[in-house]
């Protein structure tokens, strides 16, 4: 963790972060007060990343959904939301564990994803389709024992490192099509994402090159 002179983070641990601030050096996360400026933004946003120690090996997975790319004839958000499911569900399996998911408060359309999820979740095959020639095939996460749980995201740490992780890949990918503003490519924000290690990182979702636990929908 970076630290001042004075010995304390230069970052406010009593502020909400939110990774589109914080890589934009807004928020006023600068000791409370003041807002980081790009380079100590992109700076500090690595920092917290590389020391993101609390997070399991192999459980960050992101999806990324691009408009006009459809799985299963969901668009966008409900796309996305069916990738990372079915791939929540394989890696409960691969763990022979069940699990509780979290969601930030204030978005009912998750909500609505999952329990339908936990009821119909259509998969595809790896072979390219299923017994009898199915596109998809209906494996719900019944090892997922409950409703979600909304968190507060002020007050829960846990989300607010999912959003930071989330942006973070976001960038990455930006970074990809070549949509990165000039500050942006200047600080390497793009680089963010390298900055979580490794060992946290679940690479068996992206499937070929990059390994990066990052699906990109096409």
């Amino acid at each position: 963790m970076a630290q001042t002179d004075t010995g304390q983070p230069p970052y406010s641990n009593k502020k909400e972060l939110h990774g589109v601030k914080l890589a934009s050096g807004r928020g006023q996360f600068l000791h409370g007060r003041h807002n980081f400026k790009h380079k100590q933004a992109a700076e500090a946003y690595r920092q917290i990343l590389m020391n993101m120690d609390f997070v399991p090996d192999s459980s960050i997975m992101s999806v990324v959904a691009s408009r006009g790319h459809f799985l299963y004839g969901y668009d966008r958000l409900e796309a996305a939301m069916l990738a990372l499911f079915q791939r929540m569900r394989k890696a409960c399996l691969a763990e022979h564990t069940n699990a509780i998911t979290f969601f930030d408060q204030g978005h009912p359309e998750y909500r609505r994803l999952y329990r339908m999820a936990q009821v119909h979740l259509p998969t595809g095959s790896a072979q390219g389709s299923w017994g009898g020639g199915s596109a998809t095939k209906n494996l719900p996460m019944d090892m997922f024992t409950k409703d979600g749980n909304e968190k507060n995201s002020k007050h829960c740490y846990f989300t607010q490192a999912a959003d930071l992780i989330a942006y973070a890949a976001f960038l990455k990918i930006k970074g990809e099509h070549g949509d990165l503003t000039d500050w942006q490519k200047n600080h390497h924000m793009n680089e963010l994402y390298n900055a979580i290690p490794a060992r946290m990182i679940n690479v068996k979702v992206s499937g070929a090159a990059p390994r990066d636990g990052i699906v990109r929908l096409k």
